[in-house]
């Protein structure tokens, strides 16, 4: 499986619901030689993620293809933050690999293009902390207006600075990171808890 998609699209989330199971996760960029090898001899029928496959070097490439060839019952899920048309031309990317990755291809949209998972996503955030606050609909309203330039890890990271300064159940919109209601219409702005 080749799941692309820009920095910050949940890739790595998309690849952990795919896998259903734990998954070796390995990030591609600074990954060495000796770890590489360790992951293909540790294990049969395992999953390995390479998260960003494209900064793999080329010797490094070289020694994927050899596993994927010598390991059928290893299943792999890789991930690029460049698209698939990027990584079929690049002169970086081997042919052999991109071919053998791309049995499935899976293109993330942008969290901006995707707003209905805004509330999935946030709740899943608060679950991961233990936490399910009630969240106030100015709070979603908010939530849909922002641009989300930096994707899931951006939502991710506006769920943790909420929870770090709620106090109650309920999330309004002064629980949210300053940033976020810059952008916003003045009606909504206004809008406070009761």
């Amino acid at each position: 499986v080749l799941i692309t998609g820009d920095t910050g699209t949940g890739k790595t989330l998309f690849a952990q619901e795919m896998a259903n199971a734990a998954m070796t996760h390995m990030y591609c960029p600074i990954l060495n030689e000796e770890i590489l090898q360790k992951a293909f001899t540790e294990k049969n029928n395992q999953i390995l993620y390479l998260d960003e496959v494209a900064a793999l070097s080329i010797p490094m490439q070289h020694k994927v293809i050899h596993f994927l060839e010598t390991s059928p019952a290893t299943k792999v899920i890789a991930s690029s933050s460049l698209s698939i048309e990027a990584l079929r031309v690049s002169s970086t990317f081997l042919p052999e690999l991109f071919y053998r990755l791309n049995v499935l291809h899976l293109a993330l949209p942008a969290l901006a293009e995707r707003k209905t998972d805004i509330p999935v996503l946030t709740n899943a955030f608060f679950q991961e902390l233990n936490m399910a606050p009630d969240i106030d609909p100015s709070v979603w309203e908010a939530l849909q207006q922002y641009p989300f330039e930096g994707n899931v890890q951006e939502l991710k990271n506006i769920v943790h600075y909420a929870a770090s300064i709620l106090e109650g159940h309920t999330v309004f919109l002064h629980h949210l990171p300053p940033f976020v209601l810059a952008p916003l219409p003045s009606a909504v702005k206004g809008k406070k808890e009761e």
